[in-house]
């Protein structure tokens, strides 16, 4: 296809080559649902880039566990969704003080030796940092401390993670003697 398709229920591919190079196709979220890419067939692949939307509904403002869909994804691909803080390339770098910083995009760090697995959560690097395939974040997002509008989080122009063969998740296991060993934060990696 080269036309613009905005999908809000399941595109199933069940045979063929869905080939999408030429346009533009959006799994859209609102407060209605969310569009999805179903379970591609065997025999059926899907070629071309992709935009994947979430919308997340009013309410808290409050930590989110994300990760990425599509490929190719960075940090700075969420930021122009909501404020993000306390790492170089955020809106809020020094947040709240350079020597104190409080990255509000955090990841799991299993090999680090602590038996409190909270030692793990670390901030990250910076707006560059890449959203791997399987790769969990923890995310605080909204528009204010007392509470959030409803907003949509999306990553654009990437192909989809699709299952044609198994899928190794960033995982690591570091036997350091404690109860908080293999620790890892993941994300659904398709």
């Amino acid at each position: 296809t080269d036309a613009t398709l905005n999908m809000r229920g399941t595109l199933l591919l069940q045979a063929g080559e869905f080939d999408a190079s030429l346009g533009a196709v959006t799994l859209i979220s609102n407060i209605n649902g969310t569009g999805r890419l179903g379970p591609v067939a065997g025999g059926a692949t899907y070629t071309g880039n992709m935009t994947v939307q979430r919308y997340i509904p009013a309410g808290a403002t409050n930590w989110r566990l994300l990760g990425s869909p599509i490929s190719g994804q960075q940090v700075i691909n969420w930021q122009d969704d909501f404020i993000t803080a306390g790492y170089p390339g955020s809106q809020y770098p020094n947040f709240p003080a350079p020597d104190t910083l409080w990255p509000s995009i955090r990841w799991y760090n299993e090999p680090l030796n602590s038996s409190n697995q909270n030692i793990g959560v670390v901030g990250v690097t910076n707006a560059n940092q890449s959203l791997a395939q399987g790769q969990g974040f923890a995310v605080w997002c909204g528009d204010a401390l007392g509470g959030t509008a409803a907003f949509t989080i999306d990553l654009a122009n990437g192909a989809p993670h699709i299952a044609s063969t198994p899928i190794t998740l960033p995982m690591t296991w570091t036997n350091n003697g404690h109860a908080a060993d293999g620790w890892n934060l993941v994300s659904n990696p398709l």
